[in-house]
């Protein structure tokens, strides 16, 4: 196990004590979550799983709706003034069409939960429009504290996240039937997070004095236009990026019902848990740490690149490991009614074991503005997991069957991510290469 050690091959100390902050509270929140799945498995049925994830999904997507992706952009400028004017941009853009969605959603509450297989839960419209906004709110502090390297910050929210989400499932779903506690623990979870990013952001923010502040709202709506181009194809983008894990329990939902895509959503939120504690600490301080040296030596990001992605390849193994031993492993430790869900994750464990290697260099694209190529490869990726579920059920194949073929598609298309990523890390090895001028933005 010492050759597991992120300590042992991380490469640059700045980047190393980064990853290990931030795995480190994300995976006593990982940790956290994980412990306490045999207790809320017991009080929670596939069904009501199947209704938290289709809110979740349908919340996680719009929110690169509402703000427009100005957050995204946060991390770029050289100046702090303008890194403020474009959270501000993204906190009243978020605010506002977080007001539309709510009204859309009350309006049509019965049809998009009936559209789903759940048309009794259309009560529960609110908690999609309260968690978009609570999610924009945390995506414009988490990009900020990725500005300031506040990685502590970041790895205390995760903690953070974790136990409120914890604590409010155990207790409602002792207390009341149905998906409300989790409902609930999501709601909570997103605010926690995006209150206590916010206080980090404006502490910073009060050391302006106020002649700096009138000056940057004057400015905001210059900055707007600025950053306009790179807002409009990042929301289109992230959108088209984040289907490609938010719309498989939203199909899975509406062809086959709650009780398959509760099994489907529990099994990948489990079987990614390394994904959850390395791939996504590393990604968050690959995107901070790369910024930086694309500023300054760009050829440094393609040396990054190649010892991060040789090394996550230890990860994606646990994962495989975890997929096969999950058909034996799930029935007994969260009971009877999830034995299918450990069948699904032997094969879910296919594509989550290629994105913890993928997933951490996937903003090389943003930082190098290559917006045309993640947006074909992003739309591919939609087209692959609409048809990878949908052809089979209008076959008739089983929910299993159409899992099967999902993974293996979506392996596929990691395996084209991968060779797109490493084609644009040697774009950087060259001196000439690396001093270009970049075409554009993307997500």
């Amino acid at each position: 196990m010492a050759g597991m050690n992120l300590s042992n091959w991380l490469p640059r100390s700045p980047l190393k004590q980064g990853v290990l902050t931030l795995a480190g509270g994300t995976g006593l929140a990982q940790m956290l979550a994980i412990g306490i799945s045999p207790v809320l498995s017991r009080l929670y049925s596939p069904a009501d799983y199947g209704v938290y994830f289709v809110v979740s999904a349908l919340s996680g997507l719009l929110v690169f709706l509402v703000t427009v992706r100005y957050e995204l952009a946060i991390p770029l400028p050289e100046g702090a003034v303008e890194a403020r004017q474009l959270a501000a941009i993204a906190a009243g853009l978020g605010f506002l069409l977080s007001g539309v969605a709510a009204l859309g959603c009350h309006h049509w509450r019965q049809p998009i939960f009936a559209l789903f297989g759940a048309p009794g839960a259309g009560g529960f419209w609110w908690a999609i429009p309260v968690t978009v906004l609570a999610q924009a709110a945390y995506q414009i502090g988490y990009h900020w504290a990725l500005r300031t390297k506040s990685y502590r910050v970041l790895a205390a929210t995760r903690l953070w996240q974790s136990l409120s989400s914890a604590a409010v499932g155990l207790v409602v779903g002792w207390l009341v039937g149905g998906p409300l506690g989790l409902l609930l623990g999501l709601v909570l979870a997103q605010a926690a997070g995006g209150w206590r990013l916010w206080r980090h952001l404006l502490a910073r923010d009060h050391e302006e004095t106020g002649r700096k502040r009138r000056t940057r709202l004057e400015k905001v709506a210059t900055t707007a236009r600025r950053h306009a181009a790179f807002a409009v194809s990042g929301a289109l983008a992230g959108f088209l990026n984040a289907s490609g894990t938010l719309l498989p329990p939203l199909l899975v939902a509406g062809l086959y019902g709650p009780d398959p895509a509760g099994w489907m959503g529990f099994a990948v939120r489990l079987i990614s848990l390394p994904m959850q504690v390395v791939g996504t600490a590393i990604s968050q301080v690959f995107l901070a740490e790369a910024a930086a040296l694309m500023r300054r030596q760009p050829e440094a990001v393609a040396a990054l690149v190649g010892r991060i992605t040789r090394r996550t390849l230890k990860f994606a193994g646990l994962i495989l490991l975890g997929g096969a031993l999950s058909p034996l492993v799930f029935p007994w430790l969260f009971g009877e009614s999830w034995r299918e869900a450990g069948r699904l994750a032997a094969w879910l464990s296919l594509p989550a074991a290629a994105q913890v290697v993928v997933s951490p260099v996937s903003n090389l694209a943003v930082l190098m503005k290559r917006q045309g190529i993640q947006l074909a490869l992003d739309a591919a990726r939609a087209i692959v997991v609409v048809l990878s579920l949908s052809l089979p059920w209008r076959f008739g194949a089983s929910p299993q069957t159409a899992v099967a073929t999902f993974s293996t598609a979506t392996l596929t298309m990691y395996a084209v991510y991968f060779a797109a990523y490493m084609a644009l890390a040697r774009r950087l090895r060259g001196p000439t290469e690396g001093a270009a001028t970049p075409s554009g933005p993307v997500v």
